[in-house]
């Protein structure tokens, strides 16, 4: 190899190394102007919950705890939050298309479902809110399949 590709080669190196050790460090300042030394605890910046289910029977209970996952992002830092922490409320409402909404906050491990149909689960976490919405379906609701063929035995009476 001739001295101007070991030349070039080094310099390709050295600039690949000060780009990963400046790509690396942590960002100087901040994007929200309420934070900062002085701005008296953490900051939250965003907040978001993802369903772990969407489709419930009406026999079974919505679980703050199994049933939705919180993450958020405080200070630059994401992080989980528990669902049983005392900063949570999480809030139903079952029936979001009525003429008067009315919510039911979920203060126990276990909700249980009072009546059928679009449910909106609201999650609020140190001022920030995210929902999303479920369905419940009640024992004569769930499809059971019709008589269009598929597997299954019948009785031919002669």
């Amino acid at each position: 190899m001739g001295l101007y590709m070991k030349r070039l080669l080094t310099g390709f190196f050295i600039i690949l190394a000060v780009s990963v050790i400046t790509g690396c460090r942590q960002p100087i300042g901040t994007i929200d102007s309420s934070a900062g030394p002085n701005s008296g605890g953490s900051n939250l910046n965003f907040m978001w919950v993802i369903a772990n289910r969407y489709l419930y029977e009406i026999e079974h209970s919505f679980n703050r705890v199994e049933d939705l996952k919180i993450f958020s992002i405080e200070d630059g830092v994401m992080m989980h939050v528990p669902p049983d922490d005392p900063n949570v409320i999480i809030e139903i409402i079952p029936n979001p298309d009525a003429d008067i909404v009315m919510s039911e906050e979920v203060t126990e491990q276990f909700y249980p479902f009072s009546e059928a149909g679009r449910h909106i689960i609201r999650v609020t976490y140190k001022g920030k809110t995210d929902s999303y919405s479920i369905e419940v379906r009640g024992t004569y609701d769930i499809p059971r399949g019709d008589n269009t063929g598929g597997l299954g035995g019948g009785i031919i009476w002669r």
